[in-house]
This record gives C-alpha cells, sequence and structure tokens, in this order.
C-alpha cells in the first residue's frame, strides 16, 4: 500500500510539472505576464501551500540547539 501511495504521489506531482510547465510557456510566448512576475507568484503560491500544510499538520517551528549543530 505504501508504494502505491509513493507512486501516486509522484505521478500527481509530474502531472503538475506538466500543467505548470505548458502553462508557463503559454503566458510568458504570449506576452501575457513577464517570466520573472511569474516565477515571483509561482513561489509566493508555493510558500502559502507549504505554510496551510504546515499549520494544518500542527508542524512545531521551534529551533533547537540540536539543529544549530
Amino acid at each position: 500500500m505504501k508504494k502505491l501511495l509513493g507512486v501516486g504521489a509522484i505521478l500527481v506531482a509530474v502531472m503538475f510539472w506538466g500543467v505548470s510547465f505548458i502553462s508557463i510557456a503559454a503566458l510568458v510566448s504570449g506576452g501575457y505576464i513577464d517570466s520573472v512576475t511569474l516565477g515571483f507568484f509561482r513561489y509566493v503560491f508555493a510558500v502559502v501551500f507549504v505554510l496551510i500544510v504546515a499549520f494544518a499538520s500542527k508542524m512545531d517551528f521551534r529551533i533547537t540547539k540540536r539543529d544549530f549543530v
């Protein structure tokens, strides 16, 4: 079951990457948006998504002494 879940996660990631690649190429070549602006918004959306997942899973953000080594 774990192996199937891992393969499914990889397939979803590949599909998101493919759609992202095609949409970026269409937006930049069509002149709708600058590539730097598009890259900025991609990272903003990624940070928001990661923070939502981190807070939903109640991730601990504290830094311990062990982390400095």
